[in-house]
């Protein structure tokens, strides 16, 4: 779970993912965004669902530098693999986030990310650690470089 002001509205807001269904695996719990609200506390009726299987690692930043919150939102496991999974930042705006507008990074089942200036050229990267490969445990995690743009480069 993350804690931020999503929508720069002065109130924190929470970021919630789901790791896993009771009943299956497989299906795609997503995330939840419960938008604050000073009177009535965090409520189901006042959120926001995005899509995405088991959101583990999660990192929120201005990775556009507009100003407005970016979420990105990894994927730890798919539907039936854990590898080549689309992964995405869901790019902050005054009206909140739809998918629509995002950006797709492919990942292997990812366990965290971190949001920094790992190059010092001025804009917010992405690291990205990733957990398995093939059914191996030893996976190549990811910088991923901003170039200023709302696809970033891969390092």
């Amino acid at each position: 779970m993350s804690a931020a002001d999503l929508d720069g509205d002065g109130q924190v807001d929470l970021f919630a993912g789901t790791y896993a269904d009771p009943v299956s695996v497989i299906r795609d719990m997503g995330s939840r965004i419960f938008w604050g609200d000073r009177r009535r506390g965090f409520q189901q009726s006042n959120s926001q669902w995005l899509p995405g299987f088991s959101p583990l690692g999660r990192t929120i930043a201005d990775f556009d530098g507009d100003g407005h919150l970016d979420i990105f939102s990894p994927q730890h496991s798919g539907e039936l693999t854990r590898e080549d999974l689309a992964c995405h930042i869901y790019w902050g705006s005054a009206t909140g986030f739809h998918t629509r507008r995002r950006s797709t990074l492919i990942c292997d089942s990812v366990n965290d990310s971190l949001a920094g200036d790992f190059n010092g050229d001025g804009l917010i990267d992405l690291a990205v650690a990733c957990h398995t490969r093939h059914g191996n445990h030893r996976a190549f995690s990811r910088v991923f470089y901003n170039d200023g743009t709302a696809s970033g480069t891969r390092g």
